[in-house]
C-alpha cells in the first residue's frame, strides 16, 4: 500500500469499532483472510478497561471472536487505568480477566498483555496525552523521563505479540 512500509496501523478508534464489527460480519468470517490472501496481514487488537468499562469491553471482545474467524488470533491489551482489570464477584472481589469465562473459553485465540499500573506523575501526565490526543512520541519530545518509561514498558510487549502470530508461542 505505501511503498517502503513495512508496517502500519489502522486505528479505527471507539466510535467506529462496530462499524467493523458489522463490516465483518456482513462479508463473512473470511473476510480477513481475503485480505491476506492479497498479501496485507491483518491483526486485531481490543482493549479491555477496568471499572464500568469492563462489560462494555468484554461484550466487544465477544463481538469480534464470534465474527472472526475461529483461527483468528486477537491481542487483548488489559488497562488497569480505573483498577484492576476484572468483573466484580458476589463478594466484592475482582475476578481477572484471565479466570473470566470468555477468556476460558478463548485463550488459544486471544494473546493478552497487561499494561503496567501507573499512578502519581506518570498517570497525570498519560491523561494529558490522552486528552490532548498525542502519541507517545510527540509527548516524549518535551523530555518527559516518566512518559519515556511507560513508552518502553508498553514497546517491551510487542515481539511477544509479533512471535505469537508467527506461532512461535502459544
Amino acid at each position: 500500500v505505501y511503498e517502503g512500509v513495512e508496517r502500519f496501523v489502522v486505528d479505527n478508534g471507539g466510535s467506529s469499532s462496530y462499524d467493523f464489527l458489522y463490516f465483518v460480519r456482513e462479508c463473512g468470517s473470511d473476510v480477513l483472510g481475503s485480505y491476506r490472501g492479497i498479501g496485507l496481514d491483518i491483526r486485531i487488537h481490543t482493549i479491555i478497561s477496568a471499572g464500568a468499562s469492563y462489560g462494555p469491553c468484554c461484550a466487544y471482545l465477544c463481538g469480534i471472536l464470534e465474527n472472526t474467524a475461529p483461527d483468528e488470533v486477537v491481542v487483548v491489551w488489559l488497562n488497569p487505568y480505573f483498577g484492576e482489570v476484572g468483573e466484580e464477584s458476589v463478594s466484592s472481589r475482582i475476578v481477572p480477566f484471565t479466570d473470566s469465562e470468555i477468556y476460558r473459553k478463548n485463550k488459544d485465540r486471544l494473546c493478552v498483555i497487561g499494561l503496567p499500573e501507573y499512578s502519581g506523575t506518570i498517570r497525570r501526565y498519560m491523561a494529558r496525552m490522552a486528552q490532548n490526543g498525542e502519541t507517545f512520541e510527540k509527548a516524549c519530545l518535551e523530555g518527559c523521563t516518566h512518559l519515556n518509561l511507560a513508552n518502553k514498558a508498553i514497546l517491551h510487549e510487542l515481539p511477544r505479540i509479533y512471535k505469537v502470530f508467527e506461532g512461535l508461542i502459544a
